[in-house]
């Protein structure tokens, strides 16, 4: 008859590749699930915070990328394709 064995780390990544220490309270399976709860949250909320950030700078760049190709159309041929687009 087989046996499985089932371990639990005390431990848990981070976005950033961090080992962070869930500390155990040695009490009860609901108080330890509460504490992993929480730490999941803010785990949870930071990814979210920095996701929201790389759009934000992505969408920034994207638009500097559009500007410089309208300045460069107008450099080379001097046609204003601003005034067409409104």
């Amino acid at each position: 008859m087989p046996v499985f064995h089932c371990l639990l780390s005390a431990q848990q990544k981070d976005s950033t590749g961090k080992t962070v220490a869930v500390k155990d309270t040695g009490g009860s399976f609901v108080r330890r699930m509460q504490a992993f709860a929480k730490v999941s949250a803010k785990s949870s909320a930071d990814d979210f915070a920095a996701d929201k950030a790389a759009i934000a700078q992505n969408r920034i760049i994207d638009e500097i990328k559009k500007a410089m190709h309208i300045a460069k159309v107008y450099l080379s041929t001097g046609i204003d394709i601003l005034g067409t687009l409104s």
